[in-house]
């Protein structure tokens, strides 16, 4: 999520870059109930890890959308 959020791109320089977070995901089936689990799992993590409110709340709605974007079923 570092580079994703405008910080150092942590995932590119361990993978080379390249990957395409859509491409990645095609071979898993992604449904409503996949993106709900999934969006459970980050607000816990980010609850777990201490994040402030303010934060979680700034974060949600765009991973949300890409939850969404990435339901293919």
């Amino acid at each position: 999520l570092t580079g994703w959020l405008g910080g150092p791109p942590r995932y590119q320089e361990h993978t080379g870059g390249g990957i395409c977070i859509t491409s990645a995901h095609r071979p898993f089936p992604i449904d409503a109930e996949a993106r709900d689990q999934w969006m459970s799992c980050m607000r816990r993590a980010l609850a777990d890890a201490g994040t402030p409110d303010a934060f979680r709340k700034m974060v949600e709605g765009p991973m949300a959308g890409v939850a969404e974007f990435l339901r293919n079923c």
